[in-house]
Parts: C-alpha cells; structure tokens; sequence
C-alpha cells in the first residue's frame, strides 16, 4: 500500500495516481488494487483484479449490466501527447467538508482515464484518509462515467 506523511504534497497525490493509472495501462489490475484502500461507498463491491479489469475495460461497468463486444484498454499517460497536461488536471483537495475530518482529510478526482490511446470520459475517484498510524493513504472510490 502507497502511504504518504501527514503534511503530503499535491505533487505526492498525483504521483501517486500515475502510478495507479500506469499498473491499469500495463494491465496490473491486482496491483492497482492493492495500492489503496478500497471504499464500497459507491458499489458494494468486492473487487477481484479481474472484476476490476472488466468493470474499466467495459467503460466502468459490469458485462452483465450492458455489454457492446467492445474491449477496451487502459492507455499509458505517457503515450499521450503532452502528458503533464492530464497529469497536472488530476485534482486534489486538502478539505473534506460533511465527513468525519479524523479520517478523511480530502478527496482526489482522475478526469479523462485515457482509453485506446484517447482520453476517455471515465473518471476515477479517491478519498485521501488517515490510517491508524497517523499516515496518509488513498481509499480507491470508484472509475465511471461522470
């Protein structure tokens, strides 16, 4: 698991979420998964590196809820032109107004998860919380159509 100190940096976040979004575009869904914690807040899911796998390769959903043929693939951020333009888009916020501020201390959205070699409407999204410990983590929420 990816953690970071408690006076993290934006830069620490999204590094992070490149690092995420790279395992996707190399088809390393377990290790994706196994980055951050995993929030159930918006599918009570569990998500196996397969499940997960097909949810992002079928436009953030399940096959069984709807399903085109189509088969699509995570693209490296470096395989775009002009990468830190998407990369320096994935915005972090250091506030979290309506949740308990000793866990959650802000919240991370991934715009444009780039499919086949474009920009996608897919999203993915993060919450940034305290552990036990006092150190920072993410917690994965969800990648969908927003």
């Amino acid at each position: 698991m990816i953690t970071f100190t408690s006076d993290f940096t934006v830069k620490e976040i999204r590094d992070a979420v490149v690092v995420w979004s790279e395992s996707l575009a190399a088809g390393r869904y377990g290790d994706a998964l196994e980055m951050f914690e995993i929030s159930t807040e918006s599918f009570p899911i569990v998500w196996s590196p397969e499940l997960f796998e097909e949810w992002v390769c079928n436009y953030g959903m399940l096959r069984a809820d709807y399903d085109d043929g189509t088969h699509h693939r995570v693209t490296s951020l470096f395989d775009l032109p002009n990468p830190s333009t998407y990369i320096d888009a994935i915005r972090v916020e250091r506030t979290f107004e309506g949740r308990d501020p000793n866990r959650y201390v802000g919240w991370v959205e991934y715009d444009d998860v780039p499919l086949d070699g474009q920009p996608s409407d897919l999203t993915a999204r993060f919450f940034i919380i305290k552990m036990p410990d006092g150190r920072i983590t993410l917690e994965f929420l969800d990648i969908r159509v927003m």
